[in-house]
């Protein structure tokens, strides 16, 4: 399948470190259409900017970039976090990094963008691990950096899998990924600002049993015999990205079914040990989740009671 022409893509991404000394150091930055975050945007007075420019060195725009302080816990941090989405001109030919109106780093764009082209063939249904393999080269011989992406409906959404690479193949475990009829994965190559996709045909993955999650009572915990015990817990459907609050069921190895919600109050259990478990969802896709509790004739002890 060809790839997908840079020239849709609107937002340049920016993530680095600014360190004390005024040095700026960036991951490769890569263009995407993903719309940018209002809480991560530059503001006015930021003393960091990334300035695009034509091939003369014309201004086609300034834009602020976000610094801030990661958290530390031994006094002032040696360098501050920078992100920001920099909306980017087509006529752009570099891009300008200032750091108080003083230039700390300058990025020219290649004549064009990188040349990837999958090698991976999925077939026509996906079950557990595949490699996932491609070749890519840059115009330049600039190094890439690659992001694989994974969409379970078509292409409409888009997730990130695993962590950026300067590999050539990533392995996906599709048992732990939403599943759907058109799933698609897309490897994402850039060369520091040009960036070009390439998409696998479509494939299929099983849909998810609902993730069931129990809150309370924690495993392992002693609660005294006669006494009241909380079950609190809920399900999450990873196709839709759905809370499940109604459909879930609670029952004990020992004293049978107990409820169903997402909060249970059970007045009595039977001393001895017991495992809780929750049920979530329904039509075949149930999912579960089980603790085991111990009820006690002695009285429990603040730590260990649910």
């Amino acid at each position: 399948m060809p790839a997908r022409e840079s020239a849709a893509v609107r937002y340049l991404r920016v993530i680095g470190r600014l360190y004390r000394d005024g040095r700026l150091r960036l991951r490769p930055c890569y263009l995407t259409t993903q719309a940018p975050w209002s809480d991560r945007e530059g503001v006015g007075d930021s003393p960091l900017a990334a300035e695009l420019l034509t091939e003369r060195g014309e201004s086609l725009g300034r834009y602020p970039l976000r610094v801030y302080s990661p958290c530390t816990y031994d006094g002032r941090p040696a360098t501050e976090a920078v992100r920001g989405w920099v909306p980017f001109h087509p006529d752009t030919r570099a891009v300008r990094f200032t750091h108080r109106d003083r230039v700390v780093l300058e990025i020219r764009r290649a004549e064009r963008p990188p040349e990837v082209a999958l090698t991976w063939r999925p077939p026509d249904e996906i079950h557990g691990r595949h490699r996932v393999t491609w070749d890519a080269r840059s115009p330049r011989d600039a190094a890439l950096q690659f992001l694989l992406r994974y969409s379970h409906d078509g292409g409409r959404r888009w997730q990130r899998v695993g962590w950026r690479t300067e590999a050539h193949d990533a392995t996906v475990d599709f048992d732990q990924l939403p599943g759907g009829e058109r799933c698609l994965v897309a490897v994402v190559a850039t060369d520091g600002v040009d960036t070009t996709t390439v998409e696998s045909p479509p494939f299929a993955v099983a849909l998810k049993r609902c993730q069931a999650f129990i809150v309370a009572p924690v495993d392992g915990a002693v609660v005294a015999a006669g006494g009241p015990v909380q079950l609190l817990g809920q399900g999450f459907w990873m196709e839709e990205s759905r809370v499940e609050r109604e459909r879930l069921r609670w029952t004990s190895s020992l004293d049978g079914d107990l409820g169903r919600g997402a909060s249970v109050r059970v007045d009595r259990l039977s001393e001895g040990q017991h495992r809780i478990t929750l049920a979530a969802g329904e039509n075949g896709r149930v999912g579960t989740e089980t603790v085991t509790i111990t009820v006690s004739g002695a009285r429990s002890s603040p730590e260990t009671a649910s």
